[in-house]
């Protein structure tokens, strides 16, 4: 159990530059109940978690602070090979008292939206799968990796290759990708024209 300051915002409404408008985030207290478990079935490991946010809107009434929420998470976990080991994890979350944007009165439709978006309420139910590969070769010094999360509610995704090499000792370099995909509205969909290249060359001294 834990009693907190939420971390994540909520957002007041300031009008006085209207008709311009400016989100003021505020951070409310939160109570998180959570729980968790670990094991293995032979080589295959076995995590799960699950907590229950509960926000200073208990009823749900209010637009400008999260509903309570409850997100969990199953994680199955196993090395193919020595070289190759694979994650895959099912991940949700349930909001509590959840109202469509067309249902907080004297709400235009479009800020109910947006505000919906912002604290990830678009749908009473969200489930999500994602995947983690990674495999290394050469004495373990090259290292693929590939990470890919795709929302089964909002049917957006997020794809993210990456590789890195240890050119020498404490000397390492790394490049990757990331790819946004999905509807507009969704949190990948709005990110759809931000795709990007990294690349990064580190140098630690021991």
């Amino acid at each position: 159990y834990l009693y907190t300051w939420d971390s994540f915002p909520d957002y007041n409404i300031d009008l006085s530059a209207f008709p311009f408008i400016t989100l003021v985030p505020v951070h409310h207290r939160v109570s998180i109940y959570g729980t968790s478990f670990a094991t293995g079935i032979g080589e295959t490991d076995i995590k799960g978690e699950a907590a229950y946010f509960q926000t200073e809107d208990t009823s749900g009434s209010s637009i400008y602070i999260k509903n309570p929420y409850l997100k969990y998470l199953l994680e199955v976990g196993y090395s193919l090979t020595d070289n190759l080991d694979i994650i895959v994890q099912f991940s949700g979350k349930k909001i509590f008292n959840f109202k469509s944007p067309d249902q907080y009165a004297g709400i235009p439709p479009e800020l109910a939206e947006q505000f919906s978006f912002l604290y990830g309420e678009q749908r009473e139910w969200q489930n999500s799968l994602t995947t983690h590969l990674t495999y290394k070769t050469w004495y373990d010094r090259l290292k693929l990796e590939f990470l890919g999360t795709y929302n089964l509610t909002l049917e957006d995704y997020m794809l993210s290759p990456q590789l890195s090499y240890e050119v020498g000792k404490g000397f390492d370099f790394g490049a990757g990708a990331m790819i946004f995909e999905g509807k507009p509205g969704t949190q990948f969909g709005t990110m759809d024209n931000e795709d990007f290249i990294w690349c990064d060359i580190s140098y630690s001294f021991s």
